[in-house]
């Protein structure tokens, strides 16, 4: 039985939008476009509730679009292609809270689109 989650998705040239998604690693994979990697951007990353960020983890490598840049607590990290943010509980993927909506998806539909070219990348 698939269980869904609330969780905040980040489509290139899109708002970020709450949608519910099947919490398995397939629906990320189709959200992001391939292989994927999660990274903790709040909370506690080894134990407990924490938030985290969903992104295609060959991202440089396919020079995927940048997406957003997001200046976080440990520095500012852009994101490039589509990506997606959920809870997660100790090891699993879980709904965002009603609270934590309200916190991420205005962080989220602020920050910058897209990041400045450096001059060496491929037009």
């Amino acid at each position: 039985m698939k269980t869904l989650i609330r969780a905040i998705v980040c489509r290139m040239g899109a708002e970020p939008v709450v949608e519910e998604i099947d919490e398995g690693l397939s629906t990320k994979q189709a959200i992001v476009d391939g292989f994927v990697t999660a990274l903790c951007i709040g909370g506690n990353p080894h134990r407990g509730r924490g938030i985290d960020l969903w992104c295609n983890d060959e991202g440089m490598d396919l020079e995927l679009p940048a997406n957003r840049l997001l200046r976080l607590p440990g520095g500012t990290l852009g994101v490039l292609g589509n990506f997606l943010v959920c809870a997660h509980d100790d090891d699993e993927s879980v709904s965002l809270t009603d609270d934590e909506i309200a916190a991420w998806l205005p962080f989220l539909e602020r920050a910058p689109v897209g990041l400045a070219a450096h001059p060496e990348a491929k037009a």
